[in-house]
């Protein structure tokens, strides 16, 4: 009986596919490249994760910034407010100061024709009744803060006072104020116009005063 060549077949190992093959290449280079008894180590990151923030913790934050930029905003338009009103006031206290500056060069001839209407006599009627004028005007100067700056037999300030001249004088010191040569006005606690005056030298220098004994009477 003879057997058939077509029915005989040869069992053989299958084949192992390119794709086998290569990943068992793959792990074997990974377990070479471990030593033994080593296990791969995680991060940090991988092992702990930051927890999560706070919602109420960062809403009392943010409040706590907001409050804080409001205060300070809050104080800056208080400083504000106060510096302006201090600058309203400044300006309504000194607002005539222009006005009553054109008006002293007034005051001056007022005066030098009151002083003649009373080398006529203090009883005629226009001494009189300039005199009447010059106290309306002296009021209504004292009401908007207008003061005239006394200076005669005072002591010489060059802050108020502006020094004309200087004279000898054996009755009054050296800085004494011997007369005013025109009258001088502040307006609260600011200067409007210094008076002109002549100041005290002091006594005249022993050495430059004629010496009686020589005198030809003698």
């Amino acid at each position: 009986m003879t057997s058939d060549p077509e029915n005989t077949t040869t069992d053989s190992p299958p084949k192992e596919s390119e794709n086998d093959s290569a990943q068992h290449d793959v792990e074997t280079s990974a377990a070479q490249a471990i030593p033994d008894g080593d296990t791969p180590q995680t991060t940090g990151d991988e092992e702990t994760s930051m927890p999560p923030e706070d919602p109420l913790a960062a809403a009392l934050a943010e409040a706590a910034q907001w409050k804080d930029q409001a205060l300070r905003q809050r104080a800056e338009l208080e400083n504000f407010r106060k510096r302006m009103s201090r600058e309203t006031a400044e300006i309504r206290r000194y607002a005539a100061a222009a006005l009553i500056e054109d008006l002293l060069p007034v005051l001056d001839n007022f005066d030098f024709g009151l002083q003649a209407a009373l080398q006529q006599g203090a009883d005629n009627a226009i001494a009189t009744g300039m005199n009447m004028v010059r106290r309306q005007l002296d009021d209504f100067l004292a009401t908007n803060g207008v003061r005239e700056i006394t200076g005669q037999g005072e002591t010489f300030n060059p802050a108020i006072h502006e020094a004309v001249a200087t004279e000898t004088s054996d009755q009054s010191p050296e800085g004494a104020i011997l007369r005013v040569n025109r009258k001088g006005y502040q307006l609260h606690d600011r200067v409007l116009r210094a008076p002109q005056v002549v100041v005290s030298s002091g006594p005249a220098d022993e050495s430059n005063r004629p010496d009686s004994s020589n005198s030809p009477d003698n």
